[in-house]
């Protein structure tokens, strides 16, 4: 089916979808990175204090560790949302809302 044949909402859609491929595959990338360091640093930190011969006990090292633990997960949680902002606009344009934002 060509894009002649396709009512505006869904011509709209096309658009928006084309327009924000470059914003997403970068927050995707990002999101991964964050995630794959998140659950690296939960691991070393897990490792570090609970391995053999570990008692449990905190050091400078790993309070570093908890905090790019922290970090990263913000990272995810901040650029999942920036993806799913894109969504959002799609369904308001299906909607049939059209504000200054889309």
């Amino acid at each position: 089916m060509n894009n002649n044949a396709l009512d505006p909402r869904a011509q709209g859609i096309l658009a928006l979808i084309a327009a924000f491929r470059p914003e997403r595959m970068t927050y995707l990338v990002i999101t991964a990175i964050a995630a794959a360091a998140l659950l690296g640093c939960t691991g070393v930190l897990l490792w570090q204090s609970f391995g053999p011969g570990r008692n449990g006990d905190l050091s400078d090292a790993d309070l570093a560790l908890l905090v790019a633990l922290f970090g990263s997960s913000g990272v995810v949680t901040y650029s999942v949302g920036r993806i799913l902002r894109m969504w959002d606009q799609v369904v308001d344009l299906i909607r049939g809302h059209t504000g200054a934002d889309l």
